[in-house]
């Protein structure tokens, strides 16, 4: 039940009709509906294709998450906006080399900017 009650919830979110929703992901209205209310089970497929159109993950649409977006998938698409092509700011392994001291400089230093604004 938590698909159904995600998709619809993230249909509602776009503020999309279900008929809008089934033209992104290739289905019909009806199966659109048959999904929000736990008839049927997306697909693979289908769970793939609704997490594009609804721009969420599939851990979140399948209840493995509740966090429904990816985080880094969007800092990365901010930064892109930007001009940055590549960073590796967002890397696991360049936070794991520094200290809990250095951690905080960083994030010090990331308030002071946003702060100065």
């Amino acid at each position: 039940m938590v698909t159904a009650e995600r998709i619809r919830f993230l249909r509602i979110h776009h503020n999309w009709t279900q008929k809008k929703l089934s033209e992104k992901v290739g289905e019909s209205s009806q199966v659109i509906s048959n999904w929000e209310r736990g008839y049927t089970t997306p697909s693979l497929q289908n769970i793939l294709a609704l997490a594009d159109a609804l721009d969420c993950t599939t851990d979140y649409l399948l209840g493995r998450s509740d966090q429904p977006f990816d985080i880094l998938k969007k800092i990365n698409d901010v930064l892109a906006d930007k001009g940055f092509d590549e960073t590796d700011l967002f890397y696991v392994y360049v936070w794991e080399e520094l200290t809990q001291e250095e951690i905080k400089q960083v994030l010090n230093f990331f308030q002071f900017i946003r702060q100065s604004k």
